[in-house]
């Protein structure tokens, strides 16, 4: 994954995968703190201690027609890498929690990339899951939910040109 962007969409779909109804997804962007946090927290089926506690390693996985899952391996290894920190927790029928903190100035920190389209995508390609995205940096603090889109649109069915409006909503408030 090229991007912490990509790492957010990997994630998410481990999420929506797991069941989750309710996915929040924060992103903290801190230059006074010399910080960027990723939190994503889901109420999906939760994991096992035994899967848990494997779930670092590039050769556990749930997945079925594969058997190497090299998403949460990788997003610990950037975020180690960059003077950060990685933690998961989980439990079975509760959900699951992901932090991954990064050394914001860190000269190996990945791009965040097309942080807008990634939430907008992940927005309008489930109609089961509410995905909640929080923005915060030194100036700003931005909310936005499938619920609120949903509400706004009367449909839970998000089509290509709704999924632009909501892109744009996010990248002017999260880069006004």
């Amino acid at each position: 994954m090229k991007t912490i962007s990509h790492h957010i969409i990997d994630i998410v779909h481990n999420s929506i995968r797991a069941l989750s109804s309710v996915i929040s997804v924060q992103v903290v962007e801190s230059v006074t703190k010399n910080i960027l946090r990723i939190e994503v927290e889901d109420n999906g089926c939760g994991m096992d201690e035994k899967l848990l506690s494997g779930v670092t390693d590039p050769f556990t996985t749930t997945r079925t027609t594969r058997k190497i899952g090299m998403g949460i391996p990788l997003l610990k290894f950037h975020a180690e890498q960059t003077n950060g920190s990685f933690s998961i927790e989980s439990q079975i029928g509760l959900g699951t929690k992901l932090i991954a903190s990064f050394q914001l100035d860190h000269i190996d920190l990945q791009p965040l990339g097309d942080l807008s389209g990634a939430i907008s995508q992940l927005m309008a390609s489930t109609q089961n899951s509410n995905i909640s995205f929080s923005y915060h940096n030194d100036k700003i603090d931005f909310t936005i939910s499938s619920q609120d889109i949903w509400d706004i649109l009367e449909s839970r069915v998000i089509d290509s040109k709704e999924m632009i409006m909501i892109k744009e909503i996010i990248e002017s408030n999260i880069n006004p």
